[in-house]
């Protein structure tokens, strides 16, 4: 059975975009890419190897730095305090947001009133 169609009105036989769209790649829509952030393991440049590497006993103490900055950018400052004091110390990231830094008790804080 052959239906009778006005003249001028065509059928597409393929389904899809005769643009440019397709000729993009799948998942590639040609947005921003996404900004690659450094590891804050990196901007810990004076920090200790391991553990093991600092003059027992220690304590471990947090650290929440400037809320404004991202981790990488927040434990660059702490580095660059301790390093100026000479303090040896090892982070490690507790949260998102929060660090753990450990220290030789020698270079501990003194307690608030």
């Amino acid at each position: 059975m052959v239906s009778e169609r006005p003249e001028g009105i065509g059928v597409l036989d393929h389904a899809g975009s005769r643009g440019k769209g397709k000729r993009r790649s799948p998942g590639r829509d040609g947005g921003a890419r996404k900004k690659q952030t450094p590891t804050w393991h990196k901007q810990a440049a004076h920090a200790a190897e391991s553990l093991a590497a600092l003059p027992k006993p220690v304590v471990t103490l947090p650290y929440y730095g400037d809320h404004y900055k991202n981790p990488g950018e927040r434990i660059y400052v702490l580095d660059q305090l301790l390093s100026k004091a000479r303090i040896p110390y090892f982070p490690a990231q507790s949260s998102q947001w929060a660090f753990t830094i450990t220290v030789p008790e020698e270079n501990r804080p003194p307690s608030p009133p």
